[in-house]
């Protein structure tokens, strides 16, 4: 029942425990269908054509766009672990549904905020030297708006982004420092407004039905169930391309926010129902975690290999019964490998087993 700064109230928790991952998912479909109505009956006409979905902390971009959201976005800085990973799934949710997708920075930080006014607007919490680094709310401007955002947001850019509420000799506030480097980044967007497609050849291709919520506190998907090791395969994956980037919280510092990736960020997640055209687009797919529709799925990677994509499955993804049939693989081929891994070809593409 607590409002939320929009005014709209909230009340989190399931009616009763959820029995499996699909009740689960229809909770919170019931409950996002709930504020979006209440949202759309507030809005004025203008405002109805954009509909925008953003979430921090969980990665649910693809259910929002799967709910009818118009544009996805993720929230990020705050105390949100992985500002590359956050990115790679609302990226990857915008390109499965073509949708336009937005990152929304926020200044607050364990729990203080960026603020140059005098008047500290947020009281104790306010400050000029509080919240995110300056360095950290810059570098996030510019890994977004590279990456590909349609749309990146300076959350209480309207006032940490002055010194004060009041206009200066000529009628416009005075620009904090904060607001100065807004200012050249939103310069360097009008210099540099060609930015290309991002190169995302590896797509992490998971279940619908993951739900997995990475961020501080307890670790269960759907807020319901234990990680499986399905789910923390997909963790590893993260990991792997994001490494020491999973709880920024432990750390007490922004190391975990962006880091040095070994592949770069090439990375783009997707669900495993996309349509066949979205799966032929990525040169690699890295299959991971529970998978609800397996025979389906099976039949679906055969038909992406054989066309000339390389699926990489760890060894236990290896072992589901129907992707094991549908891609002809062998018991104990990574353990004849030798190396760690073992390819083969399979049409035009190739397994690897990892």
């Amino acid at each position: 029942g607590a409002l939320d700064g929009a005014g709209y109230k909230h009340y989190g928790g399931y009616p009763q425990s959820p029995r499996t991952r699909a009740e689960a998912a229809e909770v919170v479909k019931a409950y996002f269908n709930r504020l979006a109505g209440d949202a759309r009956a507030k809005a004025r006409p203008e405002e109805l054509r954009l509909f925008s979905s953003i979430n921090g902390h969980y990665c649910y971009q693809h259910y929002a766009c799967e709910w009818g959201a118009d544009i996805v976005g993720s929230e990020v800085g705050e105390n949100i672990n992985s500002t590359q990973a956050h990115i790679a799934f609302t990226r990857g949710a915008a390109r499965q549904y073509g949708k336009p997708w937005l990152i929304d920075f926020s200044s607050w930080y364990r729990p203080s905020m960026y603020d140059e006014d005098p008047r500290k607007t947020w009281g104790e919490y306010s400050g000029p030297e509080r919240g995110h680094s300056l360095s950290l709310h810059q570098r996030t401007y510019y890994v977004a708006y590279l990456a590909g955002a349609e749309v990146v947001v300076a959350e209480g850019g309207w006032l940490n982004f002055f010194r004060s509420q009041s206009p200066g000799p000529d009628g416009t506030l005075p620009l904090s420092r904060l607001g100065e480097a807004g200012a050249r980044f939103y310069a360097f967007t009008k210099r540099y407004s060609d930015r290309g497609i991002p190169y995302t050849p590896v797509g992490l291709l998971i279940d619908p039905l993951h739900g997995i919520f990475p961020g501080f506190g307890e670790k269960l998907a759907w807020n319901a169930f234990p990680y499986s090791p399905g789910d923390q395969r997909i963790l590893n994956l993260w990991e792997a391309f994001f490494p020491e980037s999973l709880d920024v919280q432990a750390k007490r510092n922004e190391k975990g926010y962006l880091v040095t990736s070994p592949y770069g960020d090439i990375l783009d997640v997707i669900f495993n129902n996309a349509p066949d055209a979205i799966l032929a687009a990525f040169p690699v797919l890295l299959l991971a975690g529970e998978v609800t529709q397996e025979a389906l799925l099976a039949d679906r990677l055969r038909k992406y290999v054989r066309q000339g994509g390389t699926l990489f499955l760890s060894e236990a993804d290896a072992k589901l019964l129907a992707i094991t049939r549908a891609l002809k693989l062998k018991p104990g081929m990574l353990t004849a490998a030798g190396p760690g891994y073992a390819r083969v070809e399979r049409g035009r593409g190739a397994v690897v087993v990892y």
